[in-house]
């Protein structure tokens, strides 16, 4: 699981605060209870928001981008949020509060468009419990927010998904939990329902030299929009980025990295990101959005798009490969040529922590038209395979 610790004002804050640890009430896991969703399709909640966007080129020009979600879409999503939680124990409770239904706003609704969603509220591990750093307390709350997923999963399963596909999508600790889960999935029936995982932000491992093997034993890593039962896994920096420690390369297996704009090579490809207008997205922690223009255009959109900025290739390093974002600058233009979603603690770049608040922003729009390209990959073919024998 990529460092959680990426969320360091916040954590800063908690901690000159003496934040007190409290254990979570022993809340009910009743997933049929629509309270304990932040999506689901008859209740749509933080995915039926505006997610409407502003289109801006880099002379400046723009137009609105209006969003729908499909009510007849052939699969389903099942989503699972990012360590946000501030409620005070090593676990959260199950009352989702602004910041789980902001993430999933952000970073899972625009799905809407190309599938149900599903998002429940699990009991995560908090950013005040990843703060406290008690190995123990830390095991126990990951083991209690697996049981939450699993229960929710399990509910989708026998009374939702009625034999439909399902792409699974997770970021940082969601991402974690997704990973537990499909290595129970791969032994049963329900591996034939898996349209893919997109599992973000995580240090997802293969063996050296190999799609599979490592975190998962049969799910590979995407290598065309037209594979199924497969994961896609990145983890964003700029490209300039230059890791402040080199760690050994000896290890058999390295965390992956599947471009959604290039999977066949991992190359570069032009990014479709759609990020938020202003405020500070996911978390506090990250820098202001805007003005996106000088002089400022006013933008009245949550979103914005900016075709043409940026692009993005996977690198490898010496224990992980890496989603490398370029700023492709544009002088004669009035946009202008930077993004914020680093992680900014004291007024200083964090860079070993990347882009990690914006993993799923950044990529969103090609994330999306991958689940398009895969859906239809999934139900074109009669026996639902990969190019790899199961």
């Amino acid at each position: 699981m990529r460092t959680i610790a990426r969320y360091g004002a916040t954590l800063a804050l908690l901690a000159a605060c003496g934040t007190e640890l409290r254990a979570a009430p022993p809340a009910p896991r009743d997933y049929a209870d629509p309270l304990a969703w932040l999506c689901r399709p008859e209740r749509p909640n933080a995915c039926g928001a505006d997610l409407s966007s502003t289109v801006l080129t880099g002379e400046g020009s723009y137009h609105v981008e209006a969003w729908s979600a499909d009510p007849a879409a052939p699969v389903d999503c099942f989503y699972v949020y990012p360590t946000v939680s501030t409620d005070h124990g090593v676990n959260s409770d199950l009352a989702a509060g602004p910041e789980e239904a902001n993430t999933a706003r952000i970073q899972f609704a625009r799905f809407g468009s190309v599938c149900r969603t599903f998002a429940p509220i699990y009991r995560q591990v908090t950013i005040a419990g990843v703060m406290a750093g008690d190995s123990k307390a830390l095991a126990d709350g990951y083991a209690l927010a697996f049981e939450d997923v699993s229960a929710a999963w399990s509910y989708y399963l026998a009374h939702d998904n009625k034999g439909r596909g399902v792409v699974l999508i997770g970021h940082s600790q969601g991402a974690g939990m997704l990973t537990r889960l499909l290595a129970e999935i791969e032994s049963t029936d329900a591996r034939q329902q898996i349209v893919s995982a997109l599992l973000v932000g995580t240090r997802f491992q293969v063996r050296r030299g190999s799609d599979t093997g490592g975190s998962l034993q049969t799910l590979h890593l995407c290598r065309s929009a037209q594979h199924i039962r497969c994961v896609v896994t990145y983890s964003s920096f700029r490209a300039d980025y230059v890791p402040s420690v080199v760690s050994p390369s000896d290890a058999l297996t390295i965390a992956a990295c599947t471009n959604p704009a290039n999977l066949i090579a991992g190359g570069r490809g032009d990014v479709h990101a759609y990020l938020v207008a202003k405020g500070h997205g996911i978390n506090e922690a990250s820098l202001e959005a805007g003005p996106w223009t000088d002089p400022p255009i006013p933008i009245a959109t949550p979103f914005v798009q900016v075709p043409g900025l940026l692009s993005a290739r996977c690198s490898e390093g010496a224990t992980d490969q890496r989603l490398l974002i370029t700023v492709q600058s544009d002088t004669a233009g009035v946009r202008l040529d930077d993004i914020v979603g680093d992680v900014v603690v004291n007024g200083n770049r964090i860079d070993d922590w990347g882009l990690h608040f914006i993993d799923i922003d950044l990529m969103l729009g090609n994330l999306i038209d991958l689940v398009r390209q895969q859906t239809q990959s999934y139900l074109g073919s009669a026996t639902q395979q990969t190019r790899w024998s199961d």
